[in-house]
């Protein structure tokens, strides 16, 4: 999870950290979400439930809903159980453009879907890492 994102900014930044953790810790991490940068919130800091029922914590509680569904709809592998593909079969890039299918338009906001399925079948990691910086988990995304 990413604390303060710029808007516009998070594919970039998300994408990079996990590169980071994966190549120089080598730890398999998972972005479940990103919390907005929502300056509003230091006039509640010791009233954050206030802050959360107001018009500009909305988006911020909304960025919280959404990594705890995450969270609960799609557990990690955990660290030594599985490491992220690099390279994918005919039938798993496939697997994954019915994923993409299924997924909420949201997801795509700094692409398209359409766009998406198309590089599958020509940079299918990038796929797979942008996928995963927005919170999406597969198994055809993970060694077994």
């Amino acid at each position: 999870m990413v604390n303060r994102i710029p808007e516009g900014k998070d594919h970039v930044l998300v994408r990079n950290l996990i590169a980071l953790c994966r190549e120089k810790l080598g730890l398999p991490v998972e972005h479940a979400g990103n919390l907005p940068d929502t300056p509003e919130i230091t006039g509640y800091l010791l009233r954050i439930p206030s802050f959360l029922n107001s018009q500009s914590g909305k988006p911020y509680l909304e960025s919280v809903q959404n990594i705890a569904d995450r969270i609960l709809k799609h557990p990690s592998p955990g660290p030594g159980k599985a490491e992220m593909k690099t390279d994918f079969s005919d039938e798993e890039v496939e697997d994954i453009i019915n994923l993409i299918e299924t997924l909420e338009d949201g997801i795509f906001s700094t692409t398209t879907r359409s766009a998406c399925k198309l590089r599958m079948y020509f940079k299918p990691a990038d796929v797979v890492d942008f996928l995963i910086s927005r919170g999406v988990s597969h198994e055809a995304f993970y060694r077994q």
